[in-house]
């Protein structure tokens, strides 16, 4: 019988990724956790089918969440931002999210990924489906 083969040492990343991770632990909220979903069901009825920008403040106690830009274009939300004067004060403490339309019946493809992907429209006297090139 051959003698087992002794412990590998963890990879350096590994503990960097441990460490990492008991980080968030110690941060994590669950008051703020509950606060940022209960604000989350606000943009879902608020802005249905819309990119959204906003910026969170928590007190410790209350999330304030306010909205800077919105519509249905992530174009013109660049442009409200690119609007503000105060933009370079925030722009690294805002979120953008995309809003999903709860009546559109459409497949929902994340805003990051349609730059390069493209549709074949539906032929006449089709299915009603659209298919992807290929």
């Amino acid at each position: 019988m051959s003698e087992p083969l002794p412990p590998v040492p963890p990879a350096p990343d590994f503990d960097r990724a441990l460490a990492v991770i008991e980080q968030l632990r110690a941060q994590y909220d669950p008051k703020r956790s509950a606060a940022e979903r209960a604000e989350r069901e606000v943009l879902v009825a608020k802005y249905p089918g819309q990119f959204v920008a906003y910026l969170d403040a928590w007190d410790g106690e209350r999330l304030n969440r306010t909205v800077l830009a919105a519509s249905r274009s992530i174009g013109e939300v660049h442009a409200q931002l690119r609007a503000r004067p105060d933009i370079e004060a925030i722009r690294h403490t805002m979120s953008v999210t995309q809003i999903h339309d709860p009546e559109d019946d459409e497949i929902w493809v994340p805003w990051c990924m349609t730059d390069s992907i493209e549709v074949e429209p539906e032929p006449e006297g089709g299915d009603g489906e659209s298919r992807l090139p290929g």
